[in-house]
């Protein structure tokens, strides 16, 4: 029984055990292209999940390539995601449950099987599905029943699969073969980019009544979102800090799409500055007006999430100021000086300008 805390029933608690159990060593980085098909697949899932009820956490290499919580708030199940590419080969039995020599030694590392059961044997029975996906189909599962459980194969192939496990690790049950599940997915490896673009078109329209926007953008600025889920984890010593790290969750997605149809409805125009009484010279609205027009551009730009999270830092300024503000003027050349650090942070670097013109747009949109 694990050691990293217990439930007043007795049981670890989920929460404790995701915080704790460190994660398998991995060898080497995570090659660019694997690391977007895994991207890929997790939005997929994300956005499949997000139309059926529960508040879904799906975490991006986390004890595997995609690991999924029923309930990001009160876990108490896991479905984890181990996935490979093969530009041809189907997969087979006696691929999956291979062992290759560890490099320099002659000891033989996991299989591919041993390392997803190894899921089950850290966490335990809220372990309830562990997926292999591919591109490629198996050959012990005919293609028409995916997904399923690898006992839904040939009894020859359920008996091989199960006499290798056993044979890697002694503790494997023949019950445990229906833990294991094998999907393929509904893109391959030149097409990802444009399916899931495809997917997020449909769900904004069919499940937002967005029809119209930069869905590029958006889906480049949830896709940064994930991908940065995938870097290395440092040590966390609570489970809020684990989820902001790793998880991409219901109510990250929900807060997404609000800001895009946030900024779908606001967008002012400079007439609105001239007529504004903003406290500005014509030739200090010279080139305010260029960077206005750079800004109002940014908002079909590749980078949403971060322009929302810009957006939010100055909505929280101009709405809580620190002084009562005689002008326009005054509250713009303030404040853009003020949130110097946050534009580097959002934009790369602080141009003043580009700044006031940001700030007189947020500013007109509320009003």
């Amino acid at each position: 029984m694990s050691k990293h805390g217990r439930t007043r029933g007795g049981e670890v608690s989920l929460i404790t055990d995701l915080t704790n159990i460190p994660q398998r060593e991995k060898g080497g980085s995570t090659a660019l292209d694997r690391l977007d098909f895994q991207t890929t697949f997790g939005l997929d899932e994300l956005l499949r999940r997000h139309v059926a009820p529960g508040n879904y956490g799906i975490a991006f290499e986390f004890h595997d390539d995609i690991v999924v919580l029923d309930d990001v708030g009160n876990p108490g199940s896991i479905t984890t995601y181990q996935l490979k590419t093969d530009k041809s080969k189907k997969w087979t039995i006696a691929r999956l449950t291979s062992r290759k020599a560890e490099p320099g030694t002659n000891k033989k590392g996991p299989s591919i099987a041993a390392k997803m059961y190894d899921n089950r044997v850290k966490f335990g029975h809220r372990v309830q599905e562990v997926y292999f996906v591919s591109n490629q189909p198996c050959d012990f599962i005919d293609q028409d029943k995916y997904p399923c459980s690898f006992s839904n194969g040939s009894p020859d192939s359920v008996s091989e699969f199960e006499a290798a496990m056993k044979a890697e690790i002694p503790a494997f049950k023949d019950v445990d073969t229906k833990l294991f599940h094998y999907d393929q997915t509904s893109f391959g490896l030149n097409e990802y980019s444009n399916y899931i673009l495809g997917r997020i078109v449909n769900f904004l329209a069919d499940h937002c009544s967005v029809q119209e926007c930069n869905h590029r953008a958006f889906y480049l600025g949830v896709y940064d979102q994930c991908r940065n889920k995938s870097k290395f984890l440092k040590d966390v010593v609570s489970y809020d800090q684990l989820i902001a790290a790793k998880f991409v969750a219901r109510n990250d997605f929900d807060q997404w799409i609000n800001d895009l149809k946030l900024s779908l409805k606001t967008r002012p125009k400079w007439s609105s500055v001239q007529a504004s009484n903003s406290g500005y010279t014509f030739q200090e609205l010279a080139p305010i007006r260029i960077q206005w027009r750079n800004y109002e551009a940014m908002q079909f730009s590749t980078d949403f999430i971060n322009l929302a999270l810009w957006k939010k830092e100055v909505r929280k300024r101009l709405d809580q100021p620190s002084v009562a503000y005689s002008s326009i003027k005054m509250m713009i050349d303030t404040e853009s000086e003020a949130l110097k650090d946050t534009a580097k942070l959002r934009f790369g670097h602080y141009d003043r300008t580009f700044v006031q013109a940001a700030l007189l747009y947020e500013y007109l949109a509320n009003e």
